[in-house]
């Protein structure tokens, strides 16, 4: 009879050696935990979800700080009005883990951020081109509306 070896034990689950590294991840590079970026539609509300990102989440303890990076300066302004609000509602779902200071940069729209669904409702050129006549009106309207949704 051949003997052959034991049977090795099982890996362990993948999520949590993922999860280990992502956290690792996110505290060296001051890069806001999944945690947050999951969530963030509930915690800012969905239209304004579409002009701003939890950028890091930087300190611990009482100088634990959310940085949010706002891509104009009206979505800067609610999100500076609605700093409260955040912080409560960020509270209630991290308990502990939770920023107590929040910090708001205005910087350009990452390439890789989608727009939400009601920037690209509210945007006048998602409307149909009126009906023109002229044809090489119709033909400017069009490249006005390519060259104005490329940026």
């Amino acid at each position: 009879m051949i003997e052959t070896k034991p049977q090795r034990p099982a890996a362990p689950p993948i999520g949590r050696s993922a999860a280990k590294i992502a956290r690792k991840l996110a505290t060296k590079t001051g890069r806001v935990a999944p945690f947050i970026m999951d969530d963030w539609a509930s915690v800012v509300g969905p239209d304004l979800a579409g002009h701003c990102q939890p950028a890091a989440l930087k300190g611990s303890g009482a100088r634990r700080t959310l940085y949010i990076d706002a891509w104009s300066g009206p979505a800067a302004a609610r999100i500076q009005f609605m700093t409260d609000i955040i912080a409560s509602r960020l509270r209630e779902r991290l308990g502990a883990k939770a920023p107590h200071l929040i910090r708001i940069r205005q910087t350009p729209r990452p390439a890789t951020a989608k727009k939400s669904a009601a920037s690209r409702a509210a945007n006048p050129l998602s409307r149909p081109l009126p009906k023109a006549d002229a044809p090489e009106l119709q033909d400017a309207l069009a490249r006005y509306r390519a060259a104005f949704e490329t940026r």
